[in-house]
């Protein structure tokens, strides 16, 4: 279940925007500390509840406080179970980064038979019988910005792998993974190991010839199913390189996209061939 300020619940739940309880609060605040060194997040959270029956539960073991995280980035999705009413979490390195939502939140541990909270309104006098898991108290969503290491390389977000349905001189892609697999010809295989590798000249060809398109493809794609793709690492590490250069995958030309993504290749062409004339 999502859950936001527009969720709705068959039992009543306290919260800063819902009528449900009324009289009473729950109050939480958290403080966040980086680790930029190796990117780990610190928090601490301070929670005030003045609902004796939902406190008494917290007391008892009954339910527990704690809050939900959310990261798209790294995919971190986890109800982590803080101490009340002061916890503490350290994040371990990597697994957040950029935007992250915390969510503070109180539900049952065990379950509970003719749950009927005082300040709870009319239409929820009949007492309610709760299994585990379900949600007592919510507060507003909290957000917090983990640094980013730095953007990896356009090559890093592919894999080469030699496909035989593949003709000689074309490519495949499979973007169903953390890296689009491109499948090429065993030629073609040897031949763009042995440029990226050094081995052979033509770097800058490369880039524009298999690169270009390739990123161009693959914005379009972006674009056109971003929700089912953005799971996938190297359409979060694509998409973060466009931001960082200042545009935007949706509702901009794919082909200039991949041409300031890649540094302008056909620049490093022309000045290849310059060095070439002059000498």
């Amino acid at each position: 279940m999502k859950i936001s300020e527009n969720s709705r619940f068959q039992h009543p739940v306290l919260s800063p925007w819902s009528a449900d309880i009324d009289g009473y609060s729950f109050d939480v605040v958290i403080l966040a500390a980086e680790e930029t060194s190796t990117n780990s997040l610190h928090i601490d959270c301070e929670s005030t509840m003045n609902h004796p029956e939902i406190k008494e539960l917290i007391e008892s073991g009954v339910a527990k406080f704690g809050i939900l995280v959310r990261c798209v980035e790294s995919g971190y999705r986890k109800v982590v179970h803080l101490g009340f009413p002061r916890g503490v979490h350290e994040f371990p390195p990597g697994s957040l980064l950029g935007r992250v939502q915390l969510r503070p939140m109180i539900w049952l541990a065990k379950n509970i038979s003719c749950y009927a909270p005082a300040g709870r309104r009319k239409e929820f006098e009949v007492p309610f019988d709760l299994p585990r898991g379900q949600i007592l108290a919510l507060q507003q969503e909290f957000h917090v910005d983990v640094s980013r290491p730095p953007l990896p390389s356009v090559e890093s977000l592919f894999e080469l792998k030699v496909s035989s349905d593949v003709e000689n001189g074309l490519f495949d892609v499979d973007v169903y993974n953390d890296k689009v697999v491109i499948g090429v010809s065993e030629d073609m295989f040897s031949t763009i190991t042995s440029i990226r590798s050094g081995s052979l000249s033509s770097g800058g060809t490369i880039r524009n010839l298999l690169y270009a398109p390739l990123l161009t493809h693959l914005m379009h794609e972006m674009e056109q199913r971003g929700a089912e793709l953005s799971e996938y690492r190297w359409s979060i590490a694509l998409n973060a390189t466009v931001e960082s250069l200042g545009h935007q995958v949706t509702g901009e030309c794919k082909l200039s996209l991949a041409q300031l993504v890649l540094g302008k290749p056909l620049m490093a062409v022309a000045k290849n061939d310059s060095v070439e004339e002059d000498a």
